[in-house]
């Protein structure tokens, strides 16, 4: 593939989450593709891109967090001190029989 956007190693190429080369090494989230290692920031991630590389390496693609300006460590420090988890869900896949069933407590 010659013509394809340019990923830095610490970007995720699919949500453009910045993540931590060497963490995502010890987790098992890199790939590595035509000799290039392409870290993730989860799993959801990295399945994705194994299974459209093309996709994602595309100069057209935007990651879906391309300029919101938050990573985890922003997520991590909303809650001012309390205990609470961020779960930031950018959908990327549908349901082939609609959304699972759930309710959501506040």
């Amino acid at each position: 593939m010659t013509d394809q956007r340019t990923i830095a190693a610490t970007e995720d190429p699919v949500c453009g989450m910045t993540v931590d080369p060497a963490q995502a090494r010890e987790k098992g989230l890199t790939l590595t593709l035509e000799g290039t290692e392409y870290a993730f920031g989860g799993k959801g991630c990295l399945l994705d891109f194994r299974d459209e590389p093309r996709k994602y390496l595309d100069p057209a693609y935007t990651p879906l967090n391309v300029g919101r300006g938050v990573d985890a460590d922003d997520l991590a420090s909303l809650d001012g001190g309390r205990d609470r988890v961020y779960v930031v869900v950018a959908p990327r896949r549908r349901f082939a029989s609609g959304p699972p069933d759930s309710s959501v407590r506040t």
